[in-house]
């Protein structure tokens, strides 16, 4: 019996091949092809947990290495203690272990993890490193080789995978770290390091740790290893830091902790970790807990308190993040002597045509570390600030302070003109100044909204879509006999 095909049928003979061929073309396009650059960890077991227990070598996703004849290894560090040798060490900064060196005679230990870039896309690098030296001094002569006298020194470089694990020489494509003899002899606390990798994209990289002593003990604490394609984290900028500047006694707790906010084209950057730094001689401080903090829900970093040691003087603390730092200036000064502080206010910033949020408020306190009360604080306003004033117009305000020492202006009102400022409060019998820093941006530039785009797979299922109605569309409109 002969096929009877009309010019319809025809037609829908035709499209049906079509129509399946076009439906498994699109479903399979947006199931395999690959998406848009996304977000990625790239570093494996960058915290160190996943290991062979406490005081035991060897980590899941990393290679150690060491020069025939060592007397060493990067062991699972935990608590408070070296893994093999008794001596004080941090606790690990981020969960339970971190990654440390130890040895009980000379040798050269490498630990590395080879990382793949993606093409296209940026990528973050960032660690957390501590150092103990036992010498007096580092010795770091161009080789690892630790049969070469005196070698003491401690390395974090990228590399070239095909180069030799020890190599110092061309095989190094960029370096972190690099002790010498000016390196202090103990790191205080874990510090970050970061390294922007986005012009190596497309490529394998290898991240090294190498440790190479013939003097005496060296510890070197890893923790925190991250490599980061979110484009949020790689440009994640410190939008604001809190506690800076601050005056207090020595051996006291500075009065507002200290706290940075995360920001990705001005949206927050959450569970983000930030690691606060003070130095390790001369004026400084010590924090009550891990310096080492993740951002909460709005971008921000607080650090635990801050208590300064018995040393007068000015210093700076380092928050960093990735690729992004931020500093605090605080100053220690002698027992006995009265300081203000800004309390609360600082640092606001703000776009036109917005109002400050917050007045400023400025703690006062006595030679013996008390809150003063029924101080007279004066808040100036620099002269030439056109553009932010005081309630009614003025550019000094006095307040007077309370039962808990703290004095608050007047209302800050803000115009249209961009500016950046310092307002000082002062008050007398005390040397120094409050300082707060504000910031009037101007306000964003208007634009064409942006045109929504599909991702691949609302490609693919748009595709499937009009493949499904195109049959309908050429054969089903009639219906011929």
């Amino acid at each position: 019996m002969k096929a009877n095909l009309t010019p319809c049928r025809l037609r829908l003979a035709i499209w049906s091949p079509i129509k399946l061929w076009a439906a498994a073309f699109w479903l399979g396009f947006f199931l395999l092809a690959p998406s848009a650059a996304s977000a990625a960890q790239l570093a494996l077991n960058g915290s160190f947990e996943t290991n062979n227990g406490p005081a035991q070598p060897g980590f899941s996703s990393w290679t150690i290495a060491t020069q025939p004849g060592s007397a060493g290894n990067f062991y699972a560090q935990t608590g408070t203690l070296g893994p093999v040798t008794p001596v004080a060490v941090p606790l690990p900064p981020l969960g339970s272990f971190s990654a440390m060196s130890d040895q009980t005679g000379p040798g050269t230990l490498v630990m590395y993890q080879d990382i793949a870039l993606p093409s296209g896309q940026p990528a973050a690098l960032s660690l957390l490193l501590y150092v103990q030296n036992q010498n007096p001094e580092f010795h770091t002569p161009s080789t690892l080789d630790y049969t070469v006298v005196p070698n003491q020194q401690v390395r974090v470089d990228i590399m070239n995978p095909a180069a030799n694990v020890f190599d110092v020489g061309s095989g190094v494509l960029q370096t972190l770290y690099a002790s010498s003899s000016s390196t202090p002899q103990i790191s205080n606390g874990y510090a970050n390091l970061s390294a922007n990798l986005s012009s190596r994209a497309g490529t394998t990289v290898r991240l090294r740790i190498a440790v190479a002593n013939n003097q005496q003990g060296l510890n070197v604490g890893v923790d925190g290893v991250s490599v980061q394609t979110d484009p949020a984290v790689v440009a994640g900028v410190v939008s604001s830091a809190s506690g800076t500047p601050q005056t207090n006694q020595i051996n006291q707790p500075f009065p507002v902790a200290l706290s940075v906010r995360l920001t990705s084209g001005g949206t927050p950057v959450v569970g983000q970790s930030v690691t606060f730094t003070a130095p390790g001689s001369g004026a400084s401080g010590t924090f009550a807990g891990n310096p080492t903090v993740l951002t909460d829900s709005n971008g921000v970093a607080t650090a635990p308190v801050l208590t300064s040691n018995g040393t007068v003087g000015s210093f700076t603390v380092t928050a960093s993040s990735g690729l992004s730092t931020a500093s605090f200036s605080l100053t220690n000064v002698a027992a006995g002597t009265s300081t203000i502080t800004g309390d609360s206010g600082t640092p606001q910033t703000i776009r036109v045509p917005e109002q400050f949020a917050l007045p400023l408020q400025a703690l006062v306190r006595d030679g013996a570390n008390l809150p003063v009360a029924g101080a007279t604080v004066t808040f100036t306003i620099p002269a030439g600030a056109h553009d932010i004033r005081f309630t009614g117009g003025a550019l000094t305000a006095d307040a007077t302070t309370g039962a808990d020492g703290r004095a608050i202006s007047p209302p800050l009102v803000a115009g249209n003109r961009p500016m950046a400022l310092t307002v000082l409060a002062t008050t007398p019998g005390v040397a120094n100044s409050a300082a707060f820093d504000l910031v009037l941006q101007p306000r964003p530039l208007g634009g064409p909204a942006p045109i929504p785009v599909l991702p691949v797979w609302g490609l693919g299922l748009l595709g499937m879509l009009l493949a499904a109605s195109g049959a309908r569309l050429l054969g089903g409109k009639r219906r011929i006999p």
